[in-house]
């Protein structure tokens, strides 16, 4: 299995997450979502990860992993737990009937119930999930229900040649954004990077060392050599051109947005000078939104701070989105929206502010973290909408990291100044 694979696995995974339903304005709740079916990644998930059959056992499995987590409803939590138990029943019985033994199928067993556990339990509907036993419990007949996914892999690491494709597995799971116990430790997420990397690295080292072919399917037709087309070189040379120019297109792009991050910065402190001149200063603070959110300040999700012409709710960054993205993580969607249901008893403005740390980004996508910031403003106020009887309340601002909140002079001081804010102006009575 290539970390070319896994890269897809990955891709896959994020490609199912950054769908999400949004509901439309006008405080219509959404339909129930459809139950999420066990269909296969691909029509042969064995040619996309090689030579690993046990990952291709668990091919309905494992594709049902980005469809549970970026479900918002389901209607029978009871039909989908049934079902992944079959889907687990019948992994088995593949795995053995491709020769693994008793071991590596238990060891694969568990990575895949841990997943499929966690998976359920970041979603907004988890409690409606959680009335019987986990998988892991079921399966496994365990009491606590607790996983050993990590001390496993430590295991499996100290022996990398006889435990290669359960290494794999492992790997997969990975891929597909399992976190486990790291999920809420602190500095869990790098722990996790490093985790993935030097599993990875692993893999090839073995990989190489054992001269695997990298396709059961590498052999070609031996069929005559077609003559080639007259236009072959004209269309060579079309996608070849195309190519430049694209990269071209992205580098000035890239170029534009450092050139343009002077002004923008310069912008941002101007609305931030504004905003202080129009504070109301002495008068006095009347609670809005603290009743509504005791719950989720009482977890820690979110911060609150009010005075006597605005409430402003602050989520982490870390916790909201992925390093480099702007896609929700499903395991706080339901706390966007509580902080949404809150904002729409509160007549007034709201700005969904993004913040970055100081730490430039690169990328196609994102060139700067003034799009970065933006773009992360935006998927909240997407998902908000739905919650807000008048959507027009609401407008996205990204500021990266003009308005810091601690110098960023440590990765923990990086980490608050991360951060997504919504800001209630009250209206004036």
């Amino acid at each position: 299995m290539t970390p070319d694979a896994f890269a897809r696995i990955a891709e896959a995974a994020d490609s199912a997450d950054a769908t999400v339903f949004i509901p439309t304005p006008g405080r219509r709740r959404p339909a129930d979502a459809p139950a999420v079916r066990l269909e296969p990644v691909a029509a042969d998930l064995e040619s996309l990860v090689g030579l690993n059959p046990l990952v291709a056992a668990a091919n309905r499995l494992l594709s049902a992993v980005p469809q549970i987590r970026s479900t918002l409803r389901h209607p029978d939590p009871a039909a989908l737990r049934a079902e992944l138990l079959n889907g687990i029943t019948k992994f088995q019985e593949l795995a053995q009937a491709k020769g693994y033994g008793p071991e590596q199928i238990r060891l694969a067993r568990h990575a895949l119930c841990a997943l499929l556990d966690e998976s359920v339990q970041n979603t907004p509907w988890a409690s409606q999930a959680a009335k019987g036993p986990s998988l892991l419990q079921e399966v496994e007949a365990s009491a606590s229900g607790k996983d050993n996914f990590f001390l496993l892999l430590n295991d499996l690491e100290n022996l990398p040649a006889a435990n290669l494709e359960v290494l794999e597995f492992f790997a997969a799971c990975l891929a597909l954004g399992f976190e486990g116990e790291l999920r809420n430790r602190a500095g869990g997420r790098a722990q996790l990077q490093q985790i993935r990397t030097q599993l990875i690295e692993l893999v090839r080292r073995e990989r190489g060392a054992h001269g695997l072919e990298l396709s059961v399917r590498w052999r070609g037709l031996d069929v005559p050599l077609a003559r080639r087309s007259p236009w072959l070189f004209t269309w060579v040379s079309a996608c070849v051109c195309a190519a430049i120019l694209v990269g071209v297109y992205l580098g000035l792009r890239v170029l534009l947005a450092i050139q343009a991050e002077p002004l923008a910065r310069t912008v941002a402190s101007l609305k931030a000078k504004d905003g202080l001149l129009s504070a109301h200063a002495g008068q006095p603070v009347t609670p809005r939104l603290k009743s509504y959110l005791a719950k989720e300040l009482a977890a820690g999700q979110l911060a609150l701070v009010e005075d006597g012409v605005k409430s402003v709710v602050t989520i982490s960054g870390d916790n909201l989105f992925a390093s480099g993205r702007a896609t929700i993580d499903a395991a706080y969607l339901q706390t966007v929206l509580r902080i949404a249901q809150a904002l729409n008893k509160v007549p007034g403005s709201i700005i969904i502010t993004g913040h970055s740390d100081d730490r430039p980004i690169r990328t196609a996508r994102f060139p700067s973290n003034w799009e970065l910031s933006r773009e992360r403003a935006h998927s909240v106020v997407k998902l908000m909408a739905g919650e807000i009887a008048d959507p027009s309340r609401l407008r996205a601002e990204g500021l990266a990291d003009s308005e810091p909140i601690a110098p960023n002079d440590s990765p923990e001081n990086r980490a608050k100044n991360r951060r997504v804010t919504a800001i209630l102006r009250v209206a004036s009575q």
